[in-house]
């Protein structure tokens, strides 16, 4: 696979702070490779979280974990797995969210505790959220890191997916921003409960935080 070529900077601006430990470098997201991930999970905890009727779950399962993307081979068991996404919980290419401290609190893996994997059915193309990120760049607009993995469950393939650092810690603020600290927001758009009767916009409501809240 050929790397992706650098991405101009348009407008001097920094992507990493000083708590930053590894740039552009980072060895998760090594994107001149397609990661191999291999998950071990009891048939009983898979059949749990793919059953239609448990779409809204947030429970992680015990899985065994191993990773390959050349520069990165790493086998880690009692790490957790579930079910991520909105309206995509009811695909049946499933996105996965692991926890490395869901079960061993405090374990952290290159930094990170979580690792989303985006099953990406919605764009079949697979080049749209690592444009997206590519555009973010250039103008020096803090952007995930991402790259592709094969993922394998109890030796099945369920095809590629998008593998991208998780934005919502404070590994990520550090490494952005320098600070954990300050708000920190998510878009959320509960199709299953809110079809007919609501409207989203980017509307400004003021400044109380409250009247942006989904309700």
């Amino acid at each position: 696979m050929t790397p992706f070529p650098p991405i101009v900077q348009t407008l001097n601006y920094p992507q990493y702070s000083s708590k930053d430990e590894y740039g552009d470098d980072h060895p998760i997201w090594n994107t001149s490779t397609i990661a191999q991930i291999h998950i071990q999970i009891a048939p009983k905890d898979l059949k749990k979280l793919i059953l239609p009727s448990n779409m809204d779950d947030r429970d992680y399962m015990h899985v065994n974990f191993t990773f390959f993307n050349g520069a990165v081979k790493e086998q880690m068991n009692n790490v957790g797995m579930r079910v991520k996404g909105g309206a995509s919980r009811a695909f049946a290419k499933k996105s996965w969210k692991l926890s490395f401290n869901a079960f061993e609190k405090g374990r952290k893996w290159f930094g990170q505790n979580k690792l989303p994997l985006k099953a990406t059915s919605m764009t079949p193309m697979y080049v749209r959220e690592l444009s997206s990120i590519a555009g973010l760049k250039s103008m020096g607009a803090p952007a995930q890191r991402a790259s592709f993995a094969n993922i394998y469950i109890n030796g099945e393939s369920w095809g590629l997916y998008t593998m991208f650092e998780d934005p919502g810690r404070d590994e990520y603020l550090n490494s952005r921003f320098g600070t954990a600290k300050g708000a920190l927001w998510k878009c959320s758009v509960r199709l299953r409960f809110c079809v007919s009767h609501c409207t989203f916009s980017l509307t400004y409501l003021l400044c109380s935080s409250r009247q942006y809240r989904f309700c």
